[in-house]
């Protein structure tokens, strides 16, 4: 029997192998999970095993054998349940023999068929080991080309697994599939509906499991993982239950109908390894023969014809892409680049102005979600507060946990605020609370999750906030054509863009001594001007504006070290933004941060041409 051939049957019938393992290994080499976890992390260093192993998503999940061995990639929404403990070995029963033996209780929350526990065999335990449940959903606000990126490398492979098999070799055992009865999946649809309210209707996330993880492995809440572990299918829901709100039951969990896996290997995913095309760490600019300029060049194209052909619009946007907070500890994070687009056309003049540039920036980037302010949404959607039907009515109810909303998401997140879809109403509590939510997040890079039993806990996130709204423009329309068509890109070019955006932020900014001299000079001959025309001095704060944006340049360009070329630029860029600014007449809502804006089509009483 071939290697290959082996690990097929490892991964149909994983506990067989997990018994064999442990009866084989010395307990002076660690805990059972980890002499498991060791053999398991060495076969996929040095075999084809995780190519063998297949992905769970929601298309698959009725159709994986119980018990065997999957990996699942996604999203920690929620690790607030209390750790459990389990018999490492018990004694169990055949239910028809009644033949008894020692079985391992690692990586199953109850027995297979036919061998039962019974309490009478409790005695038998000697010892205890614990493993901590985590709530993990599909990732959500992934864009579909990232679906379509990691869906192809799973079938390349699969194929490259498969041609290692001989024509001797025979097929792995095969597994029997018995798929989950209209209840189970009754209940989890009703649990869904609950713990996932805030993204009851996102199609991007119809996935969700239970992660078990043994050991000293955490999973931390909002990290995108991919896990390798033993699936254990949901314990059926009785038909007379299925139905029945989840909260009402307190004899069984809410979570039995959800799948579990019990998790051998881990690993949280950030930066660039969340992108599929920069996963491998050998990916480089070089290596793969990009040009950062042409690709900002073609980026910067594409958005500038959905921003009605202001460049400068489009180049902030684009830069938006290459910012991250490097540093929190101040009263505004270092890096934090949120975007206020204004005057934009309105709902009624072009309802798809703000969804085109979404989708546009959505298919450059792995995670991006659209937050429109339409008054129902605000008032009936879930934003950044749990479920309080879990606490509002019999305290020993089973608690749900923490419920997701729509700024639940991973870090790096493009999330466009769309105000144009704003109109007059009546804005319930719910919907302040939202706002608040909105607003803690913008102007602080916190979001608050409230627990259930009062209290709350403040989190920071990285997200790249684009609020798009009416107004009076900082932007004079120019003259010319009456509009301006996008840019189409390539695929090639769709893909050299989200490399280019993966790699140039997560680059460390380098600044050498002649540039600090130079920014030092550049900043007090500012400041002697200033003072010569009796103008307000700069406390400092434009100077942190433009050298942040000197270095979103820098990242733009795929260039290591900050010269003079980018610091010319982010001035030229800030100074006809701030001119702008200067020409924009007082909103009556303050704009999050000031950055540039769209141009939109003049109002009839201008005497500026329309677009």
């Amino acid at each position: 029997m071939s290697a290959v051939q082996d690990l097929g049957e490892f991964v149909v019938k994983p506990l067989k192998a997990v018994e064999q393992l442990l009866a084989t290994t010395d307990k002076s080499q660690g805990s059972a999970h980890a002499r498991v976890h060791a053999h398991v992390k060495q076969l996929a260093e040095t075999t084809p095993l995780l190519a063998q192993v297949p992905l769970l998503t929601h298309t698959n999940m009725a159709s994986l054998p119980d018990r065997s061995l999957v990996r699942f990639r996604g999203f920690v929404q929620d690790n607030s349940s209390s750790f459990e403990v389990f018999p490492v070995e018990c004694t169990v029963r055949h239910s028809v023999t009644g033949e008894q033996r020692l079985m391992n209780l690692l990586y199953m929350d109850v027995t297979e068929s036919p061998w039962e526990m019974t309490p009478e065999d409790l005695h038998t335990v000697t010892k205890f080991a614990e493993k901590q449940p985590h709530f993990a959903i599909g990732v959500p606000a992934e864009a579909g080309w990232v679906h379509d990126t990691i869906a192809t490398a799973e079938a390349a492979g699969l194929a490259g697994s498969m041609d290692q098999l001989s024509l001797a070799d025979t097929q792995p055992p095969a597994a029997s599939v018995t798929a989950p009865s209209s209840a189970t999946a009754t209940a989890y649809q009703r649990l869904l509906s609950m713990k996932m309210a805030g993204a009851a209707n996102d199609a991007d996330v119809p996935l969700a499991v239970v992660l078990k993880t043994y050991g000293d492995s955490q999973l931390e809440l909002n990290q995108i993982v991919e896990v390798v572990g033993v699936l254990e299918r949901p314990t059926a829901v009785d038909e007379s239950a299925a139905d029945a709100d989840p909260l009402d039951d307190s004899e069984t969990s809410p979570f039995d109908a959800v799948p579990r896996i019990h998790v051998i290997l881990s690993e949280p995913l950030s930066g660039r390894q969340v992108n599929p095309l920069t996963r491998s760490p050998s990916v480089s600019l070089s290596s793969l023969g990009l040009d950062a300029e042409a690709a900002r060049h073609a980026a910067i194209a594409h958005l500038q014809g959905l921003v009605l052909g202001d460049r400068l619009a489009a180049e902030y946007l684009y830069l938006q892409l290459f910012s991250r907070i490097t540093n929190i500890t101040s009263a505004f994070p270092a890096g934090y680049f949120p975007i206020n687009l204004c005057r934009v056309p309105s709902q009624a003049a072009s309802p798809s102005f703000v969804p085109s540039l979404f989708k546009a920036l959505h298919s450059l980037v792995p995670h991006a979600r659209y937050l429109p302010l339409a008054m129902d949404d605000l008032n009936t959607k879930l934003w950044m507060e749990p479920d309080q039907a879990r606490h509002a009515r019999d305290t020993t109810a089973p608690d749900l946990g923490l419920c997701t909303g729509a700024l639940q998401l991973p870090l790096g997140t493009v999330v466009v605020v769309d105000e144009t879809r704003l109109s007059a109403g009546t804005l319930g509590q719910r919907g302040v609370t939202n706002l608040q939510q909105l607003s803690q997040a913008i102007q602080n890079a916190q979001v608050a999750y409230h627990l259930a039993y009062g209290g709350a806990l403040e989190k920071p996130v990285d997200f790249r906030f684009l609020v798009v709204s009416e107004g009076k423009s900082m932007f004079q329309p120019s003259s010319g054509s009456e509009s301006v068509d996008a840019v189409a890109l390539t695929a090639a070019q769709l893909d050299a863009i989200r490399v280019c955006v993966e790699l140039g932020k997560a680059g460390n900014p380098v600044l050498s001594a002649e540039m600090e001299e130079r920014i030092a000079q550049d900043f007090a001959e500012s400041r002697a001007a200033a003072r010569s025309a009796l103008q307000p001095l700069d406390d400092g704060s434009l100077l942190l504006q433009r050298l942040s944006l000197a270095q979103l340049i820098r990242r733009s360009l795929g260039r290591d070290a900050l010269d003079v070329d980018c610091w010319q630029m982010a001035g030229e860029l800030e100074r006809k933004r701030l001119d702008r600014c200067s020409r924009l007449p007082t909103l009556a809502r303050p704009a999050p941060t000031t950055a540039p804006a769209a141009p939109s089509p003049a109002p009839a009483s201008s005497d500026v041409p329309r677009r």
